[in-house]
């Protein structure tokens, strides 16, 4: 578990991804090349992870950081992925919304 831009100034709590992590880059570098200029670019890099909050401020630093130090390093087990999808994000006051540009089956 981990935050982005880091786990004291939280935007962003995800896990990271171990199995599967080179297949999602390979997946991530095929984007790239594929939608060219379209969007903006990160250039620190792509981090395999799943998305599990959005912070807006921490309440309470001390239980923030109680619950990270216990599950920073838990495993959160496995998932099968059937489909990928490509989701727009629009960020808004009221919070982001998102869609899907495109849904690719695996199975």
């Amino acid at each position: 578990m981990g935050a982005f831009p880091n786990i004291e100034r939280p935007r962003v709590i995800w896990v990271g991804i171990e199995e599967g992590a080179r297949d999602l880059m390979n997946l991530h570098e095929l984007i790239m090349k594929l939608t060219g200029d379209i969007g903006e670019r990160d250039e620190r890099g792509f981090v395999p992870h799943l998305t599990i909050a959005r912070v807006k401020y921490v309440r309470n630093r001390d239980k923030y950081m109680e619950v990270v130090r216990k599950y920073e390093n838990m495993d959160f087990g496995t998932q099968t992925v059937d489909s990928i999808k490509l989701k727009r994000s629009v960020l808004t006051p009221k919070g982001p919304i998102y869609s899907d540009l495109m849904v690719i089956r695996l199975s």
